[in-house]
């Protein structure tokens, strides 16, 4: 009974920091016509597509929708499809038979069949392979799939919800995205909005990220200043939500007062947003230009938790461009 009841009460702590992790903070106008619409949406079946910039909180609002439908105690997985290469991407949706491709040493279940009766949260769902998009829409078409060296059919009820930063109907226009599953995952959509257009939650989201990397960094750092806040308020904010909790989890581990002050904030921010400008020794025109390139590739995947093809977007170039850059300036993780 003892055991049953510290079972009980780790299990209650543990809900606890769940939802405060993934609670979704502010109260701006813009932010709560889309909880509004999470809300109405949350206890029905239809597929959800979740767009907005990188860093705007497209998978809160994705957990949302499952904590708030009548799936919220079966499985919820999240695969992001840009973190994946295509040969493995497959395997990871639909699982495999021993035997089908070299290393497949074991039967493995995929995440559609392990999501079954749940939620599959389908994220950069923009930089999937136009192969498997093909595979994807058969499964949202009539709820079946083999598994990799298989011919048996396997049903899945998961409820799918989609996210992308990209603009779809463009990538239509290219052909690089099916419009056949465009439509099939558009049933509803969910534009989130950027941070620069809900100023008035920034206040809100920097008490909310100091108080908590205080405590996971164990620093006695328990508020941040009105010039700090405002200062905050005044960015533009391009890595929106993420690019600021970066901001100030750095503000936090350099702060040496109860209060974080204005000057923490701005050496904080430029330590996020911009290259070094301190040189001990001259360079040449190319070493500038390769050190400011480094530094500016480093921020870049910093922001976008070193997702390449995040990061590649937001640089502006390809990823296999980005993949040479990083080799060229010895950029690892």
């Amino acid at each position: 009974a003892l055991d049953k009841q510290t079972l009980s009460a780790e299990k209650d702590e543990l809900l606890s920091q769940i939802r405060q992790e993934n609670s979704i903070i502010g109260q701006s106008p813009a932010l709560v016509k889309i909880l509004k619409k999470v809300q109405k949406l949350a206890p029905v079946n239809t597929k959800v597509l979740i767009t907005g910039e990188t860093g705007t909180g497209k998978e809160l609002i994705a957990r949302a929708l499952h904590n708030l439908s009548t799936r919220a105690g079966k499985p919820y997985f999240k695969l992001n499809c840009a973190a994946i290469p295509e040969t493995l991407l497959e395997s990871e949706l639909f699982g495999h038979v021993r035997g089908a491709f070299t290393g497949a040493l074991n039967d493995k279940k995929g995440q559609f069949e392990a999501a079954n009766e749940g939620t599959l949260f389908l994220d950069e769902i923009g930089d999937l392979h136009i192969r498997l998009q093909a595979k994807l829409l058969q499964v949202l078409q009539d709820g079946s799939f083999t598994r990799i060296g298989s011919t048996q059919r396997i049903q899945t009820n998961a409820r799918i919800i989609a996210a992308t930063n990209q603009n779809l109907k463009q990538m239509i226009e290219k052909g690089r995205f099916r419009a056949d599953l465009f439509h099939r995952l558009n049933v509803t959509q969910l534009e989130l909005p950027p941070l620069r257009e809900r100023r008035e939650d920034i206040p809100l989201l920097a008490q909310f990220f100091v108080k908590k990397y205080a405590g996971v960094h164990n620093k006695a750092v328990f508020n941040i200043s009105d010039q700090a806040i405002l200062e905050l308020s005044r960015h533009d904010w391009p890595g929106n939500i993420r690019e600021l909790k970066n901001v100030l989890e750095k503000a936090v581990i350099f702060s040496s007062s109860h209060t974080i002050d204005l000057a923490e904030i701005r050496s904080a921010m430029n330590m996020q947003t911009g290259p070094s400008k301190k040189e001990s020794t001259p360079f040449s025109l190319r070493e500038k230009i390769l050190q400011y390139e480094r530094e500016l590739i480093l921020n870049a995947l910093n922001m976008n938790d070193w997702k390449r093809g995040k990061t590649a977007q937001m640089l502006g170039i390809d990823r296999s461009a980005l993949f040479k850059k990083m080799r060229k300036l010895n950029i690892s993780a």
